[in-house]
């Protein structure tokens, strides 16, 4: 006879975890259709360069980099 316990049931293995919760919150809950931004960004972090010129080049495509003409 197995043991009664609690399932988290948005993870395989059933273990509830906050990085869970938060993808739940993300997925269902909010509403971020605003904060995509198209393109293929998988290429970019593909590349072999450390992670934050990774970060600078995705702000520079996503036009996130605060210039004088944006500010």
């Amino acid at each position: 006879m197995k043991e009664d316990r609690l399932v988290w049931k948005k993870e395989n293995d059933g273990d509830y975890s906050v990085w869970s919760a938060y993808k739940l919150c993300m997925q269902e809950l909010l509403d971020v259709s605003h904060f995509k931004v198209s393109g293929s960004w998988d290429i970019i972090w593909r590349l072999k360069m450390p992670p934050r010129v990774k970060n600078f080049i995705l702000r520079i495509y996503g036009n996130c980099i605060p210039t004088r003409r944006r500010l």
